[in-house]
């Protein structure tokens, strides 16, 4: 497997720890500690992007919260995404069981917005772990802090799956880019599940 790391130069330097790969085994470093971002570099289908731009109305948006189940129930009964779009709604069913069995968690919130140009996502504070994703011709940033300049954030391609542990502890902000006439961009986020209350 072919892995690459990019590292602050010190230990007390600014900057966040990626470890990126295209091989699909990367996700299981998602568990260790020493990454802040682990980034899977995948590549889609040529015609993704080709159905994406020419087949998905750009009202077409999720927002949903609620046990992975009910999720996964939404996305395919509910989420009005084109029928030339349902790659797009398996992989985000796909990628909600992943997020939930790397976290160990019952909850997860979808965000999966179409756009144009770009738009920001709002990180949750309650999120144990949070994946995104770009879908169509673009990219996505993470900056780490309110007026971070283009080099200093992080940069990953389309498609590509993200993932970070408690990101409003390390990022500022996430930003999606569309050069394309829409894209869609999808954060996923693992909720931990409430405490029990018992009675006296």
């Amino acid at each position: 497997m072919f892995v690459v790391d990019s590292w602050p130069a010190s230990r007390d330097d600014a900057g966040a720890r990626v470890t990126a790969s295209s091989d699909p085994a990367i996700v299981a470093d998602v568990l260790g500690a020493s990454s802040d971002i682990v980034v899977w570099g995948r590549q889609a289908p040529r015609d993704w992007t080709a159905h994406i731009v020419n087949d998905a109305p750009v009202n077409d948006g999720v927002a949903f919260s609620g046990t992975v189940d009910q999720a996964i129930l939404f996305l395919r009964d509910k989420a009005k995404i084109s029928q030339n779009c349902r790659f797009l709604r398996e992989d985000v069913e796909q990628t909600v069981s992943l997020v939930a069995a790397l976290a160990v968690v019952r909850k997860v919130r979808i965000t999966l917005r179409p756009f144009r140009k770009s738009f920001s996502i709002p990180l949750s504070s309650a999120a144990t772990l949070s994946v995104f994703c770009l879908y169509g011709e673009g990219d996505f940033r993470l900056a780490d802090h309110a007026d971070a300049s283009t080099s200093d954030m992080i940069t990953l391609d389309a498609y590509a799956l993200a993932f970070c542990w408690r990101a409003t502890q390390k990022f500022a902000s996430a930003t999606f880019s569309c050069m394309s006439s829409v894209c869609f961009g999808l954060c996923v986020e693992a909720l931990p599940d409430a405490p029990a209350l018992f009675g006296a």
